[in-house]
């Protein structure tokens, strides 16, 4: 709240200012190009990377975020083979927010035990790559993963 107070001093609060402020719709564009990704949807995949803003100071949180995912689905592989989707679902920690629900479903179908493996070796990897070097364009490497997730997600 600080930090809206001091922004607008006294002005009356403009709505774009405000999330562009608190940084929202970058947030939400990352994870819908997170979700395009992993569901192979290239078309989409390929709009919102030129549309989404991809910041280098944020590489370690996407890289988690879609971590994360990943983590996710091990959880349903590991735990809850033999039981419908939806208890699986229920049942993952941390919660699968209800509106994402049928999508993570989906993403599950697209992405086998194998292929999350090979996922979370490669986001291991990135990571250390992005720690060690501090030269390297960040933003683009963001790019090259989320292309080579979409790709994975589309391999037999």
């Amino acid at each position: 709240l600080e930090k809206i107070i001091i922004f607008f001093n006294n002005n009356k609060i403009n709505e774009e200012k405000l999330l562009n402020l608190l940084n929202i719709i970058e947030n939400e564009n990352f994870n819908a190009l997170k979700n395009a990704a992993l569901n192979g949807d290239k078309k989409l995949t390929n709009k919102l990377l030129s549309e989404t803003i991809i910041e280098e100071e944020k590489t370690i949180l996407y890289l988690s975020i879609i971590s994360q995912r990943a983590n996710q689905f091990n959880q349903i592989y590991e735990n809850f083979e033999k039981t419908s989707y939806d208890i699986a679902v229920a049942k993952v920690k941390p919660p699968i927010f209800w509106k994402e629900k049928t999508n993570f479903i989906y993403q599950i179908k697209k992405w086998k035990e194998g292929k999350t493996s090979t996922l979370l070796k490669r986001l291991y990897k990135m990571e250390l790559l992005i720690k060690q070097n501090s030269t390297l364009n960040k933003g683009n490497i963001i790019k090259k993963l989320i292309v080579d997730i979409c790709n994975l997600a589309n391999a037999s």
